[in-house]
């Protein structure tokens, strides 16, 4: 109920002051992030379904996250496991190339991790590594592509089908959070 309320007040504000905007922008500050009301609480993933049926929303992505470790390095890789219909638009804007990822797209173990992750955790393009996750267990991903590291730090995007099934974090089809746009 919560996140319909605000759903709703974000597109009626949206509808009001659409007379007064020049431009619209495509960056992630137009979009809304949802999350559970109970801070840091995963949320199902089917509340992504909902929203999406709300007129008015363009698009909507949601994420788990997967932590995985560095062979050697001592790292520990954040994985945006990622999921939605709004992905390659989110992608480029975090600086990921058409190519890496139309790479990542066909590979559902496909991984796109930031130059400077990749760096640290030995990790090279079309390689394929096997991290262990929180738990200790294995996870066979293929780096599909890097992208250029912002901001000083790095992570990664996998598909949310994947590291969702195999060991979330969050829950068996459960997100942390939603963007709506």
């Amino acid at each position: 109920l919560t996140i319909m309320l605000t759903v709703t007040a974000w597109l009626t504000l949206s509808a009001m002051s659409s007379p007064f905007v020049h431009k619209k922008s495509t960056t992630k500050s137009d979009y809304i992030t949802v999350l559970n009301a109970r801070r840091g609480q995963p949320m199902p993933r089917r509340y992504a379904d909902r929203i999406t049926k709300i007129s008015g929303v363009n698009d909507l992505s949601y994420i788990d996250i997967q932590l995985l470790t560095c062979a050697g390095s001592g790292r520990t890789a954040t994985i945006n496991a990622i999921g939605g219909d709004s992905l390659r638009q989110v992608l480029s804007e975090e600086g990921v190339a058409e190519d890496v990822f139309n790479n990542w797209a066909e590979d559902r173990l496909g991984v796109i991790v930031s130059e400077s992750l990749a760096s640290s955790c030995g990790w090279l393009k079309g390689t394929t590594v096997s991290p262990r996750d929180v738990k200790g267990q294995p996870v066979e991903i293929h780096i599909s592509g890097t992208y250029p590291t912002q901001g000083g730090g790095g992570g990664a995007y996998g598909h949310y089908n994947y590291f969702n099934r195999i060991s979330s974090l969050a829950g068996a089809e459960k997100v942390l959070q939603i963007y709506v746009r």
